[in-house]
C-alpha cells in the first residue's frame, strides 16, 4: 500500500520570504532523520529531494507562462521513512501572510471564510446529487451533444448533479440551507429569524460578504434586508457606513462555518447512506459514517498542533453518540482538545468504555493522568511496532501523551539516541 501526496505549488507561495534559502528547516529535519536508520534516511532525502525538486521546477517557470501552478504526485511507501517526509513537508509548507491593513485583513478573511463554507456546501450537493440522483427536484435536462462526448451513464449523472448544485448556489443562501439541513436530518424553525446559530450567523456572514464585495464594505439596503430577514437588523449600522470588523468577528465566523460544516457533513452520511434501488451505487458503504468521522479527527489533530484547542472541541462537539460504548479517533480527539484548554470534564466512565482502537489504551492512560502506567505503554508499544518513535515524538495525534510524559519523554529521546550509537558504532 502506497500513500499519494500532492503538492499543489504557487509561482507566488516559491517565490515568497516563506521559501527563502535561509529557511530554518534544517533542525527539524535533523531532528526527525535521528529516529531513522541509515537506509531510511537514505529514503527520506530521496523524498525530500523529489519535493525539493517540485518546488525549483515551479519557482523558475517565467511569471508570464501559462500555467502558474504545478501538480507533481509523490509516491510515499508504508515506512516511517515516509511519515518523517509528510511530517517536514507539512511544517515546511505552513506560513502566514499579514497584510499591513488590518482592516483589509479583516474583510478578506470574512470572504474567504464564506467562500470555503460555500464551496464546501455545493460539494455537499454535488455528492449527494451524484449518490442519489432522484433528490434532485424537477426533471433537470442534458443535451444531445453532452450525452455522445459524455463515457457512461455515471458520467451524465455527475455532470447533472454538478449543475444542479452549482444552480442551487446561485440562489438566496436561506434557501439551499434549509435543502440541505433537510437531506441532513436537520430541522430548522420555519420562521428564519428563530433559526439558532450557526446557521443565523452564516447567513449573517454571507450579507456581510456580498456587502464587502459588492459594495466597498459599506452598508447598503440589501445588507440592511438580509440581516433583517434573520433578526438581525439590530447589528448592522446605518447605511452607508462601513462595516465595523473584528477579530472576534473572525474567530466567530471559523466556528460557526465549522461547526456547520461538520452537522452537516455528519448528518449526510448518516442519512443519505442507506441503499436504494435508484440509487449511483449498487452498494453504499455502510462505512461512511466512520470514515467521516476519521476525516473529522484528523481535522482536530491539526487545529490542536496549531493550539486552536476551542475550534478542535467545537468541531468534536457535533459528533454523534458513542455506539456500544466504542471509543473512535475523533471522542479521543475531542477529550484531547478538552484536556489541553484546560477545560475540567467528566473522567466517569472512561475507564470502562471499550479502548481498543489503535494506541488506544496511551491516549487513556494520557487523559486519566496516569502518567506512570503511560511510560511503560510507550515503552512496550515502540518496542511491539505499535507506534513509532518519529509518531510519538511529532505526530499531533500524541500531543497530549507527550505532555503527560513530561520529561520522561527526554529521558526516551536520549535512550534512543545512545543506543543509535551504540548500534552505529558496532556495525563499524
Amino acid at each position: 500500500m502506497r500513500f499519494v501526496y500532492t503538492i499543489e505549488l504557487s509561482l507566488e507561495w516559491v517565490n515568497s520570504p516563506l521559501f527563502a534559502s535561509d529557511r530554518q528547516d534544517y533542525k527539524f529535519h535533523s531532528e526527525v532523520r535521528k529516529y531513522l536508520d541509515a537506509e531510511q534516511n537514505d529514503e527520506l532525502d530521496g523524498y525530500l529531494e523529489e519535493i525539493v525538486s517540485a518546488l525549483r521546477e515551479v519557482a523558475e517557470k517565467p511569471e508570464s507562462g501559462i500555467s502558474k501552478k504545478k501538480s507533481r504526485v509523490i509516491q510515499f511507501s508504508k515506512s516511517d521513512a515516509a511519515r518523517a517526509a509528510l511530517l517536514i513537508t507539512q511544517t515546511v509548507t505552513v506560513g502566514t501572510t499579514r497584510p499591513k491593513s488590518q482592516a483589509y485583513m479583516l474583510s478578506a478573511a470574512i470572504v474567504s471564510i464564506y467562500s470555503s463554507f460555500e464551496t464546501f456546501a455545493g460539494t455537499l450537493l454535488e455528492t449527494l446529487y451524484f449518490r442519489r440522483p432522484k433528490a434532485i427536484s424537477g426533471n433537470p435536462s442534458i443535451s444531445l451533444n453532452e450525452i455522445v462526448n459524455l463515457s457512461d451513464r455515471r458520467s451524465i449523472i455527475k455532470r447533472i448533479a454538478s449543475r444542479q448544485a452549482e444552480s442551487e448556489l446561485q440562489e438566496p443562501i436561506t434557501a439551499w440551507l434549509e435543502k440541505l439541513t433537510r437531506h441532513s436530518g436537520i430541522s430548522l424553525p420555519r420562521k428564519r429569524w428563530d433559526w439558532h446559530d450557526p446557521w443565523r450567523h452564516i447567513c449573517a456572514l454571507s450579507a456581510i460578504r456580498n456587502c464587502v464585495v459588492h459594495s466597498g464594505g459599506r452598508v447598503d439596503r440589501k445588507l440592511v434586508d438580509r440581516m433583517s430577514e434573520i433578526g438581525q437588523k439590530s447589528a448592522v449600522k446605518s447605511e452607508g457606513d462601513l462595516i465595523e470588523l473584528s477579530e472576534e468577528d473572525i474567530r466567530r465566523g471559523i466556528e460557526s462555518c465549522l461547526d456547520a460544516a461538520t452537522r452537516l457533513c455528519i448528518g449526510l452520511s448518516v442519512n443519505q447512506t442507506t441503499s436504494e434501488p435508484w440509487s449511483i451505487d449498487s452498494h453504499v458503504e455502510s462505512t461512511t459514517e466512520s470514515k467521516v468521522l476519521h476525516w473529522i479527527a484528523t481535522l482536530q489533530w491539526d487545529l490542536i498542533d496549531r493550539k486552536q484547542y476551542g475550534i478542535a472541541r467545537m468541531i468534536g462537539s457535533c459528533r454523534p453518540p458513542l455506539s456500544d460504548e466504542f471509543v473512535r479517533d475523533v471522542d479521543v480527539a475531542t477529550w484531547s482538545s478538552l484536556a489541553l484548554e484546560g477545560i475540567d470534564y467528566s473522567l466517569d466512565g472512561l475507564e470502562a468504555l471499550q479502548w481498543n482502537h489503535r494506541a488506544s489504551h496511551l491516549h487513556k492512560y494520557a487523559l486519566l493522568n496516569r502518567c506512570d502506567e503511560l511510560n511503560g505503554a510507550i515503552v512496550q508499544a515502540i518496542a511491539e511496532g505499535h507506534i513509532s518513535k518519529i509518531d510519538l515524538l511529532f505526530a499531533p495525534e500524541y500531543i497530549l501523551i507527550r505532555k503527560c510524559l513530561g520529561g520522561r519523554l527526554e529521558d526516551l529521546r536520549q535512550g534512543w539516541e545512545i543506543n543509535a550509537q551504540q548500534e552505529g558504532a558496532g556495525a563499524v
